[in-house]
Protein backbone atom coordinates (compact mmCIF):
# COMPACT_ATOMS: atom_id res chain seq x y z
CA UNK A 1 0.00 0.00 0.00
CA UNK A 2 1.39 3.37 -0.99
CA UNK A 3 1.38 6.41 1.26
CA UNK A 4 -1.20 8.19 -0.86
CA UNK A 5 -3.56 5.18 -0.68
CA UNK A 6 -3.14 5.07 3.09
CA UNK A 7 -3.81 8.80 3.36
CA UNK A 8 -7.00 8.40 1.33
CA UNK A 9 -8.11 5.46 3.46
CA UNK A 10 -7.48 7.37 6.69
CA UNK A 11 -9.43 10.39 5.42
CA UNK A 12 -12.43 8.20 4.58
CA UNK A 13 -12.40 6.27 7.86
CA UNK A 14 -14.83 7.46 10.51
CA UNK A 15 -14.64 5.91 13.97
CA UNK A 16 -17.94 4.47 15.10
CA UNK A 17 -17.03 3.86 18.74
CA UNK A 18 -19.06 5.71 21.32
CA UNK A 19 -17.74 6.80 24.69
CA UNK A 20 -20.07 6.36 27.66
CA UNK A 21 -21.26 9.57 29.31
CA UNK A 22 -19.55 8.70 32.61
CA UNK A 23 -16.21 7.84 30.98
CA UNK A 24 -14.41 11.05 31.94
CA UNK A 25 -15.71 10.90 35.52
CA UNK A 26 -14.54 7.29 35.85
CA UNK A 27 -11.10 8.14 34.51
CA UNK A 28 -10.68 10.99 36.99
CA UNK A 29 -11.96 8.79 39.80
CA UNK A 30 -9.31 6.17 38.99
CA UNK A 31 -6.58 8.83 38.82
CA UNK A 32 -7.59 10.29 42.20
CA UNK A 33 -7.74 6.84 43.77
CA UNK A 34 -4.25 6.03 42.50
CA UNK A 35 -2.88 9.34 43.80
CA UNK A 36 -4.53 8.92 47.19
CA UNK A 37 -2.88 5.54 47.69
CA UNK A 38 0.62 6.69 46.72
CA UNK A 39 3.01 8.66 48.93
CA UNK A 40 3.78 11.09 46.12
CA UNK A 41 0.07 11.77 45.75
CA UNK A 42 -0.37 12.45 49.46
CA UNK A 43 2.66 14.74 49.52
CA UNK A 44 1.33 16.54 46.45
CA UNK A 45 -2.03 17.12 48.12
CA UNK A 46 -0.33 18.36 51.29
CA UNK A 47 1.94 20.65 49.27
CA UNK A 48 -0.92 22.08 47.22
CA UNK A 49 -2.97 22.64 50.40
CA UNK A 50 0.00 24.47 51.91
CA UNK A 51 0.55 26.70 48.88
CA UNK A 52 -3.09 27.28 47.97
CA UNK A 53 -3.46 30.55 49.94
CA UNK A 54 -0.47 32.01 48.08
CA UNK A 55 -2.21 31.46 44.73
CA UNK A 56 -4.39 34.50 45.33
CA UNK A 57 -2.79 37.56 43.67
CA UNK A 58 -2.96 39.90 46.67
CA UNK A 59 -1.47 37.40 49.12
CA UNK A 60 1.12 36.27 46.59
CA UNK A 61 2.22 39.86 46.08
CA UNK A 62 2.50 40.47 49.82
CA UNK A 63 4.48 37.25 50.27
CA UNK A 64 6.84 38.16 47.42
CA UNK A 65 7.45 41.64 48.85
CA UNK A 66 8.09 40.24 52.34
CA UNK A 67 10.52 37.66 50.98
CA UNK A 68 12.32 40.37 48.98
CA UNK A 69 12.59 42.63 52.04
CA UNK A 70 13.78 39.73 54.18
CA UNK A 71 16.37 38.75 51.56
CA UNK A 72 17.60 42.31 51.22
CA UNK A 73 17.86 42.66 54.99
CA UNK A 74 19.81 39.43 55.36
CA UNK A 75 22.09 40.37 52.48
CA UNK A 76 22.71 43.82 53.92
CA UNK A 77 23.46 42.46 57.39
CA UNK A 78 25.85 39.85 56.02
CA UNK A 79 27.65 42.46 53.91
CA UNK A 80 27.86 44.83 56.87
CA UNK A 81 29.19 42.02 59.06
CA UNK A 82 31.86 41.14 56.52
CA UNK A 83 32.85 44.79 56.06
CA UNK A 84 32.98 45.41 59.78
CA UNK A 85 35.11 42.28 60.16
CA UNK A 86 37.59 43.57 57.60
CA UNK A 87 37.68 47.01 59.15
CA UNK A 88 38.14 45.50 62.59
CA UNK A 89 41.05 43.38 61.43
CA UNK A 90 42.65 46.41 59.78
CA UNK A 91 42.18 48.43 62.96
CA UNK A 92 43.53 45.60 65.02
CA UNK A 93 46.60 45.38 62.82
CA UNK A 94 47.09 49.14 62.97
CA UNK A 95 46.52 49.15 66.73
CA UNK A 96 49.02 46.35 67.19
CA UNK A 97 51.54 48.22 65.11
CA UNK A 98 50.95 51.48 66.94
CA UNK A 99 51.11 49.71 70.26
CA UNK A 100 54.44 48.13 69.34
CA UNK A 101 56.11 51.45 68.47
CA UNK A 102 54.44 53.67 71.10
CA UNK A 103 56.90 54.13 74.01
CA UNK A 104 54.08 55.13 76.39
CA UNK A 105 52.10 51.95 75.81
CA UNK A 106 52.23 49.83 78.95
CA UNK A 107 51.12 46.67 77.17
CA UNK A 108 54.13 46.80 74.86
CA UNK A 109 56.21 43.62 74.97
CA UNK A 110 59.43 44.14 76.90
CA UNK A 111 62.70 43.54 75.09
CA UNK A 112 65.73 42.34 76.97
Amino acid sequence: MKDSELDDLLREWKPDASVPASFQRQVWHRIEAAQASSIEGRVGVWWSDLLEPFMRPRLATVAAVLVAILGAGIGYSRAEFRLSGKRQSERTGADLYWGSINPLNSSRPQTR
